[in-house]
Order: C-alpha cells, then sequence, then structure tokens
C-alpha cells in the first residue's frame, strides 16, 4: 500500500537514508523534490509515477494546494519512508 504524505515547500522527507527536499511546488501540477546528498532533482507530475530511488516510485496525489503538494510514494515494505521530522526525532510524539 502506497503511503500519500502532504508536504510544502522546504519539507522533506527519507527514503532509507536518503534524504528528499521539496523545492518547488506548481498548485495542481507539479512539484520538484531535490535529493540532499547529490542534488540531483526530480519533477513529479500526475500523469505518471517517477523513479526516485531503486524500486521506490513517487506521483503526485489528488490534494494538492497552492502551498502543499501531495506525493504518493510506492516502495517495498523492506524500505522505510519517513518524514523528516519523524526520521530526526523518532520518539517524538505525533502532531
Amino acid at each position: 500500500m502506497p503511503l500519500a504524505l502532504t508536504l510544502k515547500i522546504g519539507d522533506d522527507f527519507y527514503v532509507d537514508r536518503q534524504q528528499f527536499v521539496v523545492e518547488v511546488v506548481v498548485p495542481r501540477e507539479s512539484c520538484v523534490l531535490r535529493e540532499a546528498l547529490t542534488g540531483k532533482r526530480f519533477r513529479i507530475v500526475s500523469e505518471h509515477a517517477t523513479e526516485i530511488a531503486p524500486d521506490v516510485h513517487v506521483s503526485a496525489g489528488e490534494r494538492s494546494t497552492s502551498t502543499q503538494y501531495q506525493l504518493v510514494i510506492a516502495a517495498p515494505r523492506d524500505i522505510p519512508v519517513v518524514r523528516g521530522e519523524r526520521y530526526r526525532n523518532p520518539f517524538a510524539g505525533g502532531k
């Protein structure tokens, strides 16, 4: 089952130990993710899924706004995918 995250510019998430940051949001059209270590950029659009890491695909969700973008992330169960704040502080309570 894919994971849906709604993020705004500057928010991040991790795929295993790889950090991805939302750089650009074009309302209801696309967003750009940047892989933090390499600087590689990925344009996410609603028409198709984009592979951002081996076996990890990201597509656009349906709940995007002018400041936030919903990402739908499909990854094998053995690859952890977590929000940046949860990765940095795994024992903090949920928001």
